[in-house]
């Protein structure tokens, strides 16, 4: 975790610049220090399991999972990076080009695969604590994934994040009719489906992680 501490804070000392001078990428620094955040929650929960404070700890864990899904959403942002030099459809060689588009790519993948992993623990040391069967272990996960998509969904459409949850709780409650209709359905179950896929592509086989 401490190497993973050290490339997270160089790679937010690059981003400063972009944020700063509202360049293509400058929604990159908050939205991977949201996603981070999740990471350092399980970090610091996995040493302290079986004691009380671990269920506060979960709770802020799953508030703030949501954000590392979200990530998987800023790909659409790439569109905002002139690749091109002109309508003839010419690649541009431009280095600034081509280092953005590797920091928001390898940027995302990066975070989210260990958001993936840190699930993946965490249903581990649930699933053990608790003895739940192979079943019930999946029904939570696909739970989980709902939950996580439902965050991203307030995230992209209705501009919600986490820290609202904290900050105004309440009124938070008049936007849960919007997530019933169709269309936030429809989105909702497309990108559980496509978290579900991801974990199990991402997962470690053999149990061992990089956090």
């Amino acid at each position: 975790m401490k190497q993973i501490r050290v490339l997270f804070s160089i790679y937010i000392i690059v981003l400063i610049p972009f944020y700063v001078y509202d360049l293509p990428i400058h929604f990159l620094l908050i939205d991977s220090l949201l996603a981070y955040l999740p990471l350092e929650i399980y970090a610091f929960m996995k040493y302290r399991f079986q004691k009380k404070s671990t269920t506060v700890l979960l709770i802020f864990y799953i508030l703030f999972i949501p954000n590392n899904a979200y990530l998987l959403t800023d790909l659409v942002h790439l569109n905002r990076i002139n690749f091109y030099t002109s309508s003839n459809l010419i690649m541009s060689e431009n280095i600034l080009v081509w280092f953005m588009f590797f920091l928001v790519v390898g940027g995302i993948i990066s975070l989210y695969v260990l958001g993936v992993q840190s699930e993946q623990a965490i249903l581990r040391l649930l699933s053990e604590k608790y003895s739940w069967t192979r079943n019930k272990t999946l029904a939570i996960q696909l739970i989980l994934f709902f939950l996580i998509s439902t965050g991203v969904f307030l995230g992209r459409f209705l501009r919600l994040n986490s820290v609202n949850a904290l900050t105004h709780p309440i009124s938070i409650l008049q936007y849960i009719p919007t997530i019933f209709t169709l269309h936030s359905m429809a989105f909702i179950l497309l990108f559980t489906i496509l978290q579900t896929l991801l974990f199990f592509v991402l997962s470690s086989r053999k149990g061992t992680f990089i956090l």
